[in-house]
């Protein structure tokens, strides 16, 4: 019997045909279906990441379009792209029936803390970014740190109390998230109310924002209202300060004369 010849090939060639060969990206997760139950009118219940949430259709066309985390108080979160679960990241799809499709995030990400400063509260906030798909994060300690989907993020809405009042949230100035380093997010105090005319009519509308731009309704921390000091006809506009224990601090901000 003959045998073939062995053709021994240099081990340099053998390395330069792999290089030539195309890069194999990770598969993306498969997407597996959720069992939901029904759960009420309009509502079903299900187990996201380990954790039991609560589906709730609130357009009322059969198909849930929010999700609330049953272990964590308030804030409803958009039942679409991607959810930040604890540290897991979960890309969410509905279908008519409803079924209910998720899997892992394997797109890029970067790390996100978002950090409460000098405001007393309780509640919850609700942080989107403008990726495709976009992201969303429900906050509901003083600090969050997590695996974020790279983009744009900024405060949706949210809602706080503190002494008995309670507060909304919403718009804020927005945060890259880029993965060049790790990313903070600050908001909170001390928070900035602005009037005009503070010896005009006491019903004079106040904008209260925090450091991040984010805007306060209904923002009452001690039940009252700034009160006025003797300042000359010609100042038009001042502003106060409410520090992490509710103390006021004054100062003004623009003159005009009219």
């Amino acid at each position: 019997m003959r045998l073939r010849k062995m053709y021994k090939f240099p081990l340099s060639l053998v390395l330069v045909l792999c290089a030539m060969l195309p890069a194999q990206e990770p598969p993306a997760s498969l997407w597996e279906q959720v069992a939901l139950k029904a759960d009420g009118v309009n509502q079903w219940s299900a187990r996201l990441a380990g954790s039991r949430v609560l589906m709730i259709d609130t357009n009322k066309n059969g198909l849930p379009d929010k999700v609330k985390l049953t272990s964590k108080s308030g804030g409803l979160l958009p039942l679409s792209g991607v959810l930040a679960l604890g540290r897991e990241l979960i890309e969410v799809r509905i279908e008519p029936g409803p079924r209910l499709s998720v899997r892992s995030y394997s797109g890029p990400t970067s790390s996100l803390r978002v950090q409460r400063k000098k405001l007393k509260v309780q509640g919850w906030l609700r942080l989107e970014s403008d990726g495709n798909p976009a992201c969303s994060i429900l906050v509901t300690e003083s600090s969050w740190r997590g695996e974020v989907p790279r983009g744009r993020y900024r405060i949706v809405d949210g809602q706080l109390k503190a002494r008995g009042d309670v507060a909304t949230v919403s718009g804020s100035n927005p945060v890259v998230v880029d993965g060049q380093d790790k990313t903070t997010f600050e908001w909170g105090g001390p928070v900035v109310g602005t009037f005009q005319d503070p010896l005009g009519s006491a019903s004079q509308p106040i904008e209260f924002r925090g450091i991040a731009g984010e805007v306060y309704r209904n923002f009452n921390y001690l039940n009252e209202s700034p009160s006025s000091s003797k300042m000359s006809r010609h100042t038009r506009a001042a502003l106060f300060v409410v520090d992490a224990k509710g103390k006021r601090k004054r100062s003004l901000v623009g003159n005009c004369n009219t």
